[in-house]
């Protein structure tokens, strides 16, 4: 059972302490794909792809099982749908830059 316990409301008043206790989550299980995947949805909710793009990349390589790390990357993909054209740029960059590291990741150790 996680050490961190999320309190979550509906209205807006309440979003800074709930955004908190998500961030508390990260804070105390930093290795822990869920709770960066729960602060990324936080996120989300807020209103704030940037940040929620970040965590659910945390998340996704702290995940160990090829479908979680898949279902990550279909909520990525779902962020970048839904992100405003400001972002394009963005989603873009950390498109490439995820295609580069995975594509390391699955060379021989002699060839990176």
């Amino acid at each position: 059972m996680p050490a961190w316990k999320p309190c979550v409301s509906s209205t807006r008043t309440a979003a800074p302490t709930w955004r908190s206790s998500w961030r508390e989550g990260v804070i105390l299980e930093p290795q822990r794909a869920e709770a960066h995947l729960a602060l990324a949805m936080a996120w989300q909710g807020m209103r704030n792809p940037r940040a929620a793009l970040v965590e659910l990349r945390r998340a996704q390589t702290l995940f160990r099982l090829p479908e979680q790390r898949a279902r990550v990357g279909e909520l990525i993909r779902s962020l970048r749908a839904g992100a405003p054209d400001s972002l394009r740029a963005v989603f873009a960059r950390d498109s490439l830059e995820h295609e580069v590291a995975a594509r390391r990741d699955s060379l021989p150790p002699r060839a990176r």
